[in-house]
């Protein structure tokens, strides 16, 4: 034992030396981990839109600011509202994010769960306080040719009223109609919109499909009633 002994610990002895060497890469190999594995190692940016739900972890748990804007104008929530991540939305309402904040373009969270057909987190969004203006992103599913009936379906159901009028005077069928988004139309005939509802011209549905030239438009505009 006592020559085994002094191998290991004599400082003269190569094999000594060595070992202490190899023992202090580990140590520092460990320290670096111990300190280093909550730290994030790419942007929130980054984080978010790629939906890793570890890296927002590491991002939080460092204490970055969850409400900051990134350079698109958008905060992390709108991003999960509008990519449909409902892990990481649940997860950002626990730590104190603005449900009601507002990007660049004026638009909440809320607003894009709904266009992009997310309806599930649009609930939990309002769950947690989210504001829901029905009639103005009605108008504007209508204005971006959204043709997803779930989200016309729970607009509607959440108070929509589908002769609310935009700017123009036109109601959200008007629009579709302007736009020959014949899907979305479909759906709004559907959830009751007024097929012979007139735009701040006087003309109506039906004469702005025939203008057009939408005879499938036009077809089911008459067959809901138009005239």
């Amino acid at each position: 034992m006592s020559n085994v002994s002094g191998i290991i610990f004599n400082m003269n002895n190569p094999y000594s030396t060595a070992m202490r060497i190899i023992v202090f890469v580990l140590s520092v190999v460990a320290l670096y981990g111990c300190t280093s594995k909550d730290e994030p190692t790419v942007s929130l940016y980054l984080a978010v839109h790629r939906g890793d739900i570890e890296q927002i972890s590491r991002h939080i748990r460092a204490g970055a600011d969850m409400n900051q804007i990134d350079v698109d104008g958008n905060r992390p929530l709108h991003v999960a509202a509008q990519k449909g991540q409902i892990a990481i939305t649940r997860l950002l309402l626990k730590h104190d994010v603005d449900v009601n904040a507002t990007n660049k373009a004026d638009h909440t969270p809320i607003y894009y769960a709904i266009l992009n057909g997310q309806t599930r987190l649009a609930d939990l969004l309002l769950k947690q306080g989210a504001e829901l203006d029905a009639n103005y992103i009605l108008l504007e599913a209508a204005r971006n040719d959204i043709p997803d009936r779930d989200a016309i379906n729970y607009l509607v159901s959440h108070g929509a009223n589908l002769e609310a009028t935009n700017t123009q005077g036109d109601t959200a069928l008007i629009t579709a109609v302007r736009h020959t988004n014949h899907r979305l139309a479909r759906h709004l005939v559907t959830q009751g919109a007024n097929v012979n509802a007139h735009d701040a011209t006087g003309k109506s549905v039906l004469q702005i499909a025939n203008e057009l030239g939408l005879d499938d438009i036009a077809l089911l505009l008459k067959r809901n009633g138009a005239q």
